[in-house]
């Protein structure tokens, strides 16, 4: 390192020090070499294994240039990937967060799209307007904020955009024959329909004229209650319960109990489940009346076209009648 002096009127001022390349070299090396293999962790044991036979500081002018440069590119090539892991890992989770807000807002502009065309049709009372109170206790359920809640409402009791919102229901046949049922609320039902036709024809369905699937389903009010809250000594005591305020059907489908019951008794379920503090989803829903039975490679196709229409933003719900 060579010290420079420049003159001035006041005397010699000493200049900062300029260092050569080799010098900034040594510099560099042993702030990897020395301070970074110093530290205990686990991932530098294999570059400490690889430059064991380093020197120690005070005799840092012992290695060759050309030792130096080779000890940096094999520390290089060594720590990287963990360098790089690290941000990968925070590259997947920022990608899986991404996904994740992605899913929650749709459910959220779904679940405050029904109770504004709910309000619209019935009112702002929940307590006068059925359909607005399931959609409300839907929203509830999965967390909607209030404040979206109360601006749905008002959107749809009020005369904003929103008001121009309507329900559609679309028809047509999956995989297999499968008789299928696409809800939607829609502001520009042109758009929404042809993005359901797109999604039927590209995997293995076809849009159907109105009631052409419609006459194998009724409406009915469906309560879903999760399997784990129902012992089987205690099903039979709730299918009896059931019975009683006027439910048609109790019965276990995968890992939930469902209960199916007329329109106008599902508040008087909505009611006795409460009582029983049986925490179940419940709303009004298209139950089919015939059913058809699949192949494995047919049903998988078929989930596969129920997924994709469920996805779309202007879809609340898609029914179909697989057995």
């Amino acid at each position: 390192m060579r010290t420079v002096y420049q003159s001035t009127a006041f005397g010699k001022r000493q200049l900062p020090p300029k260092h050569g390349w080799r010098e900034l070299l040594d510099r560099y090396y042993f702030v990897v070499a020395s301070d970074l293999l110093s530290t205990s962790r686990p991932y530098c044991s294999r570059a400490r294994g690889a430059t064991q036979d380093l020197p120690a500081r005070d005799t840092r002018f012992g290695l060759t240039t050309s030792k130096k440069i080779a000890t940096l590119m094999t520390l290089s090539s060594l720590l990287s990937p963990v360098i790089m892991s690290g941000h990968s890992k925070w590259s997947t989770i920022k990608r899986q967060k991404a996904v994740t807000d992605a899913k929650r807002s749709a459910a959220f502009t779904k679940l405050t799209r029904q109770i504004t065309i709910a309000a619209k049709l019935g009112g702002g009372d929940p307590e006068m307007n059925f359909r607005l109170r399931l959609a409300i206790d839907k929203a509830r359920a999965a967390n909607v904020p209030n404040d979206n809640i109360d601006r749905a409402v008002k959107s749809g009791t009020g005369s904003g955009q929103e008001g121009l919102t309507k329900d559609v229901l679309y028809e047509g046949f999956g995989p297999g024959g499968v008789a299928v049922l696409v809800e939607a609320i829609t502001d520009n039902s042109n758009r929404t329909s042809a993005e359901v036709r797109n999604v039927f024809s590209k995997h293995g369905g076809s849009m159907g004229a109105q009631n052409s699937v419609g006459w194998m389903f009724a409406r009915a009010g469906v309560a879903r209650i999760p399997s784990h809250l129902v012992s089987t000594e205690a099903l039979e005591a709730l299918e009896l319960a059931c019975i009683d305020v006027g439910a048609d059907d109790v019965r276990e489908e995968d890992d939930q109990v469902v209960v199916i019951t007329p329109p106008e008794k599902l508040v008087a379920l909505q009611q006795l489940l409460a009582d029983k503090k049986l925490n179940a989803e419940s709303d009004i829903e298209f139950v089919p009346t015939t059913t058809v039975a699949l192949d494995d490679a047919t049903r998988t196709s078929l989930h596969n076209l129920l997924e994709l229409l469920d996805e779309l933003d202007d879809v609340t719900r898609v029914s179909n009648n697989e057995a």
